[in-house]
């Protein structure tokens, strides 16, 4: 029982796995081999053990109803506007299937159009006009998509990251201060 091992973070893991009753077979029977063998993670292991067998035996606390009470009245959490376009984005971004139909859809619109299309017109060139058109609609077009994307990027970081995000966050982080600053209950933790 003097063999020196060392006890990295895993094996210290497994130890503690071992110890709480959570660890697979294979694991606690290497753990049962070790701590024959091994000092200091026998003590590990007893350690653990007993801390577990505490922690068993801990009775669950029911939370007081006026703490509840207060938190529910803290938070005024305003309805989320919806849209049209809302709808469609979370409906392909919380649903990883739909978004994989929907992007083969696409795929198969674009192939599809680009191999049955018959009526082909014949390239005879472009004319000076025509390039000078095409590039005015394609600057029109990019800026369009320019300004989608800042108010979209704008959209995102004042109204969602802040309004919807930031601001129900410190006010429950601001009230459950307030709630341990004016409880006085919580004082004395430990006796």
């Amino acid at each position: 029982m003097n063999e020196k091992i060392k006890i990295d973070e895993n094996l210290h893991d497994e130890i503690i796995a071992a110890a709480y009753g959570e660890a697979s077979e294979v694991v606690k029977e290497k753990i049962e081999k070790l701590i024959k063998e091994n000092e200091q993670a026998a003590e590990l292991f007893a350690r653990y053990s007993e801390t577990a067998e505490a922690v068993r035996q801990l009775e669950p606390e029911d939370c007081p109803n006026e703490l509840i009470a207060g938190v529910l009245a803290s938070q005024k959490i305003g309805k989320i506007k919806r849209s049209f376009i809302y709808d469609w984005f979370s409906i392909l971004y919380s649903k990883p299937a739909v978004s994989a139909v929907a992007g083969f859809a696409v795929v198969i619109v674009i192939a599809a159009t680009l191999i049955f299309n018959v009526n082909r017109p014949q390239y005879n060139g472009y004319t000076k006009s025509e390039v000078e058109k095409a590039n005015k609609e394609t600057q029109m077009a990019l800026n369009i998509v320019g300004r989608f994307f800042a108010e979209s990027k704008e959209v995102l970081k004042e109204n969602i990251l802040i309004d919807k995000i930031g601001r129900p966050v410190q006010k429950g982080i601001n009230e459950l201060n307030k709630l341990f600053l004016t409880g006085g209950k919580n004082e004395k933790l430990i006796n």
